[in-house]
């Protein structure tokens, strides 16, 4: 019994250890091959560019182990979702079921293999009714053309974790990096941690995660080799869940964004076709529906800057620099104008009513106060005018 505990201990400590990059690239191009591709239909992408599953054309043979592998899961998602939980002995048994129909599972070594079979459960989460999240295709990308994104299957409080999508950080050496990454091909899950001082590679259900310059979600380090998702905005069941991959991931300033938020708002890819077209004409979008295009924001404060310098700038030489100054402002980033009426809306809901009334007041004796500096200034610059002796 005591051998058998620390042959278990072993196996589980095992599972737990630092990643090797090149193993779990293995472990994931395995895992997206038998859970993923063959639900969705298509090959996504793969960490190995030279093997025959990475843009090969699909066999026969394999079609044939797609349909037999979703009628797999189909059982599954049907038990699981009768249970109202992911059982352990549900997915083990579904692995098995996949194991038999792909042989190359057997190949692996007992302790590898148990490390494989963690690495596929978290992939067949995707498949859970319960999991709270699920895997559809997107075409969104011109340089992916076909690949995955990640939806909320239920609705998700702004600050909670999504617990069931979970992420694998392997840190790679120079060395590693040199042979596992192909610049244009397998390098969408390549980061660079400042702190550590080195690349790694993030595989795992989580890598599907699309980015958006306004988005939902967030990744947080739960250890050396995992991290988990938590969502930043209240998020609706359907939704996309989004995360922000960098200021500099699509080109300088992101200017070949072609999330959703770049089209609505004119700016990285979409930045030309906007300068050509009515800034509020409706955009067209993937799903085949018109939406606004999101300028509402930066329209009213512009038109609240406008309405301000009009009144407390009289002289023609005031009102250009004041029409100088609104035009450059209005050409701010989107992230700014919408973060500052948000921040602004934040502090004022949160005051309580007196304290805006006395604001109010505030800014009324301000604007009066204003009014009579430039009556007496006006009236100032009129005397002076004057010649001297002359009556007033």
């Amino acid at each position: 019994m005591t051998a058998r505990r620390n042959a278990d201990q072993k196996t589980q400590a095992g599972t737990n250890a630092a990643w090797d990059p090149l193993e779990l690239c293995r472990f994931d191009d395995y895992a997206t091959a038998v859970v993923v591709d063959p639900l969705l239909q298509f090959t996504t992408h793969k960490m190995d560019v030279n093997s025959s599953r990475a843009g090969k054309r699909i066999t026969q043979e394999q079609l044939k182990n797609w349909e037999t592998i979703r009628s797999i899961i189909t059982e599954f998602q049907i038990v699981v979702g009768h249970l109202g939980h992911g059982d352990d002995s549900v997915y083990k048994s579904t692995y098995e079921k996949i194991r038999n129909v792909r042989k190359t599972l057997h190949d692996f070594e007992t302790l590898s293999e148990k490390r494989l079979q963690k690495h596929i459960f978290l992939y067949l989460k995707m498949w859970d009714p319960n999991s709270g999240y699920t895997i559809r295709e997107c075409d969104r990308y011109s340089k992916e053309h076909r690949g995955g994104a990640l939806y909320a299957t239920i609705d998700y409080k702004r600050g909670e974790d999504i617990r069931e999508l979970e992420g694998c950080i392997a840190r790679m050496s120079p060395e590693q990096h040199e042979q596992i990454v192909v610049e244009g091909q397998n390098d969408y899950s390549i980061q660079y941690s400042t702190s550590k001082r080195c690349s790694q590679l993030w595989l795992g259900p989580a890598a599907f995660l699309n980015h958006d310059c306004c988005p939902n979600s967030e990744i947080l380090s739960t250890g050396p080799n995992t991290a988990s998702v938590r969502a930043t905005k209240d998020i609706k069941s359907n939704e996309e869940l989004l995360i922000f991959y960098g200021k500099g991931f699509f080109g300088p300033e992101n200017c070949e964004c072609e999330c959703r938020t770049c089209e609505r708002r004119g700016a990285g890819a979409f930045t030309d076709k906007s300068r050509s077209a009515d800034r509020r004409s409706p955009a067209k979008l993937s799903s085949g529906k018109y939406g606004l295009r999101m300028t509402s924001n930066r329209q009213r404060i512009a038109d609240d800057k406008t309405r301000k310098n009009t009144e407390l700038n009289t002289s023609v030489g005031s009102s250009n620099t004041a029409d100088s100054s609104i035009a450059s402002n209005s050409d701010e980033s989107f992230f700014e104008a919408d973060a500052n009426e948000n921040i602004a809306k934040s502090k004022l809901s949160e005051e309580p009513p007196l304290t805006r009334k006395r604001r109010r007041s505030k800014l009324s004796v301000d604007e009066t106060a204003s009014s009579r500096v430039s009556r007496v200034t006006r009236l100032r610059s009129k005397l002076l005018s004057r010649p001297r002796g002359a009556p007033t």
